[in-house]
């Protein structure tokens, strides 16, 4: 039994070591310890592509993130039988090489290395198997008529193609196929225009993300670039669309063909970064003179500067949109820039941003409030949120997630962060009814606050001192027209009837104007008619006179009707409730399973409740109940506002809740 799990044991670490994305390893092969050796093809069965080099960056482990092979030019005879097609490739790791044809038109007589080879379908496309090395590819593609097009693998970067003997110049092709015929674009000579743009991360690794941006025009061919990679740099991916490889001597190999191509190269640095000296172009490769390279620092590890090199506007340089917020540089061969550190990380300034959004719902009977905070921001230092006092946070969750709120320095209560991006809610409690108080309360600092003060019935916002903008606040709300209106009122009724009248007048438009604006304009219309009945002669005018002023006091009279039936609408809102839990639930709506009992209980004994309330003299209307409970709870659903479930429990309006009215 041990023996047995000695062998696996060693037959694991020899995968491991096989599996390693060693570039150098690449060329050199494994060295596989004595013991090790026989292991091989176990360790590797179904995993050979870890053979291969590694283009990537980020699967190590995914075969798509490994080129097992480097297709050569595809050589393409065709007339009028069929079409014939030889190609050199080499092969990294056993594998299977897709072949020019598809189902209607099927290689035949294919040879490897002048021996013949069993075409299959692998990937629905025919394949046949290689061993690992170079090899010579040849077969042919039978049929009665030439086709139109012949289906190619999308692999191939060069198509050499002959029609009837001639050669075609340029080919017209898509991914996966090539025309049989002439072009029909106008010769094109060979050229290649070379843009290359950098974005150097100041990381731990510091990381250089290379594009190169090519425009080909003419024949498919082999090109150079680079090289592309500065002293000290080794690469760890390459995206390409075209087949593309680093040579050893740094430069980037590609099969290109006419069209605009786009190609990024990723690199990590060996060293912390310092200073950078951009590549000397090769003798014969063709890139242009200068580059544009991006700095992306990384305040929160260091404070660093460029020094050496000239910066330049990234949108007049053409900088990708997604690195243009970066400062850009211009680089000629041979230059230097260097990344000199001012100073390591930030020390105690704070990082964190976070926006708040609150909901504050104020007690009934005034001694505290109930919070809700909709927390969102980013986090780079201090993996945890804090809520000074008064604040008393008493839980948290993110999206469906409770949080475990736990106590934090000086006994604090907060909860621990785990990403940078902050998405979270937080209820609690504020034990305090007045006198100044923290606005934000959390512990980080704040870019954005918000808060949406809800207030019992029958109370108003007198004041809110300190905030931006407080629109329902009463003292706020007051315009200069406002008390212009007001201040007129009070002077026409000092002229008419004297102080005592102005000053009961300035009195009850102070607390009523806000309440109803119009009220203020019929106090101002009913003293303008009785000035004029009073001052006017006997006859038909004093008669239209003391209409006006009739008609402008029954309209007074009108407005303040719902002044006079507030109180008795206060009966429709009364609830009894045991002394023990109506001071915890305070100003919050009962939770769903208390008003399906409210509801079952006022339609089984509604009729009674409503004769017994009678007979003590208040005011029953079932149906204003009603209402008046049903708009409330859905107020409380549009906010997700807080509901309370028992003593010291509460939960937010769960989302697509019914509700039984």
């Amino acid at each position: 039994m041990r023996s047995i799990f000695v062998a696996a044991a060693a037959a694991l670490t020899l995968a491991s070591l096989l599996a390693m994305p060693a570039h150098s390893a690449l060329a050199e092969g494994v060295e596989v310890p004595p013991g090790l050796k026989g292991w091989e093809g176990w360790a590797l069965d179904g995993s050979e592509f870890v053979r291969c080099p590694y283009v990537s960056g980020l699967e190590p482990n995914a075969a798509a993130s490994h080129a097992c092979s480097w297709p050569g030019p595809l050589d393409l005879d065709a007339n009028g039988d069929g079409a014939r097609f030889n190609q050199q490739v080499h092969v990294y790791a056993p594998g299977w090489l897709e072949l020019a044809g598809d189902g209607d038109h099927w290689p035949q007589d294919v040879r490897v290395d002048s021996a013949s080879a069993s075409v299959v379908e692998h990937g629905g496309r025919p394949s046949v198997h290689l061993d690992a090395g170079s090899h010579s590819v040849a077969g042919r593609l039978p049929w009665t008529q030439m086709p139109e097009s012949i289906a190619i693998p999308s692999s191939v970067g060069i198509v050499r193609l002959k029609v009837n003997g001639e050669r075609v110049a340029f080919p017209e092709r898509e991914s996966d196929s090539v025309r049989l015929g002439a072009s029909s674009r106008a010769t094109q000579s060979n050229q290649i225009d070379v843009r290359i743009y950098r974005k150097l991360t100041d990381s731990v690794p510091g990381m250089l993300a290379s594009r190169v941006l090519l425009q080909v025009s003419g024949e498919a061919r082999e090109e150079f670039v680079g090289p592309l990679l500065p002293e000290g740099f080794s690469p760890v991916g390459l995206r390409t669309p075209l087949p593309a490889r680093l040579d050893p001597d740094g430069r980037l190999r590609v099969q290109v063909r006419a069209g605009s191509w786009e190609i990024e190269l990723a690199a990590r640095a060996a060293t912390v970064l310092g200073v950078l000296k951009m590549p000397v172009p090769a003798k014969g490769g063709r890139v242009d003179a200068a580059e544009v390279w991006s700095f992306e620092p990384a305040d929160r590890l260091r404070v660093t500067s460029i020094e050496g090199v000239a910066p330049i506007d990234p949108a007049q340089a053409n900088v990708p949109a997604e690195w243009q917020s970066l400062p850009a540089y211009r680089l000629e061969p041979g230059a230097e820039m260097r990344v000199v550190e001012r100073s390591r990380g930030f020390g105690g300034q704070d990082l964190n941003r976070i926006q708040v959004e609150r909901d504050l719902w104020r007690d009934f009977d005034g001694n505290g409030y109930t919070f809700r905070d909709r927390v969102s921001g980013s986090m780079q230092q201090r993996w945890r949120l804090d809520m000074a006092a008064p604040y008393l946070l008493q839980g948290a969750r993110a999206g469906d997630q409770p949080l475990l709120v736990t106590r934090g320095e000086e006994g604090r209560a907060g909860v621990e962060v785990r990403s940078p991006g902050v998405q979270l809610e937080g209820t609690g409690r504020i034990e305090r009814s007045s006198g100044a108080m923290p606005a934000a309360g959390w512990d980080a600092r704040i870019a954005s606050l918000g808060i949406t003060l809800h207030l019992p019935p029958g109370a108003r916002l007198l004041a809110a001192i300190g905030v931006d903008e407080p629109p329902s606040a009463w003292l706020n709300r007051w315009r200069l027209l406002d008390i212009f209106v007001v201040l007129l009122v009070a002077a026409a009724a000092f002229r008419i009837a004297g102080w005592p009248v102005a000053a009961l007048a300035v009195a009850a438009l102070t607390l009523a104007h806000h309440e109803l604006h119009a009220l203020t304009w019929l106090y101002l219309n009913l003293l303008v008619a009785m000035a004029l009945a009073s001052a006017v002669a006997q006859g038909r005018l004093r008669f239209w006179a003391n209409a006006w002023r009739n008609a402008a006091f029954a309209l007074v009279l009108v407005a303040l009707v719902p002044f006079a039936l507030y109180p008795a609408n206060l009966a429709h809102n009364l609830v009894l409730a045991h002394a023990s839990c109506n001071g915890d639930k305070s100003s919050l709506l009962a939770d769903l399973p208390h008003l399906d009992a409210w509801v079952e209980r006022n339609e089984n004994h509604g009729d009674e409740i409503a004769g017994q309330l009678r007979e003590t003299g208040i005011a029953v209307d079932r149906d204003s109940t009603t209402g008046i409970a049903r708009w409330a709870y859905q107020r409380a659903a549009s906010s997700e506002a807080l509901l309370w479930s028992g003593r010291g429990v509460t939960r937010p309006f769960p989302k697509g809740a019914a509700l039984p009215f």
